[in-house]
């Protein structure tokens, strides 16, 4: 009987254990998940990554970036300027890496998305999410 009642204590443990790094991996971590005021929004898809200026004015030099987990090579798109309020899709094909070899997501699992910008009063903007 000591036997069972010690195994059931060691499994219920290990399941609290592992219940609490679980939660803790897929709680928000500072940096990694956008805050409500950030002032770009990124959503992404399978075959989009979408853009929204919520900055209240326009961002210009924007690179988008996919970075893939495990790789030092990162896919960037490039756009010139948007407007406070827009909202842009970028298909994910369009993304090169530096040598012209464009993104695919059945070559590479993508990590997380990152762009850098300017507001148009020269203040850098930048802002990197997971990839959902």
């Amino acid at each position: 009987m000591t036997d069972r009642r010690r195994l059931r204590r060691a499994l219920a443990v290990i399941a609290l254990a592992a219940a609490a790094v679980a939660s803790a991996a897929c709680s928000s971590s500072g940096g990694s998940s956008p805050a409500a005021d950030a002032p770009v929004a990124i959503t992404t898809s399978q075959l989009w990554v979408t853009v929204e200026n919520k900055a209240g004015m326009a961002l210009t030099d924007l690179t988008i970036e996919i970075v893939p987990a495990g790789s030092q090579v990162t896919y960037k798109a490039t756009y010139y300027r948007m407007e406070s309020g827009e909202k842009r899709d970028f298909a994910a094909a369009d993304f090169t890496s530096r040598d012209n070899t464009p993104f695919n997501i059945r070559v590479s699992r993508p990590r997380a998305v990152r762009l850098t910008a300017k507001d148009i009063t020269g203040k850098p903007v930048s802002v990197e999410v997971p990839w959902r």
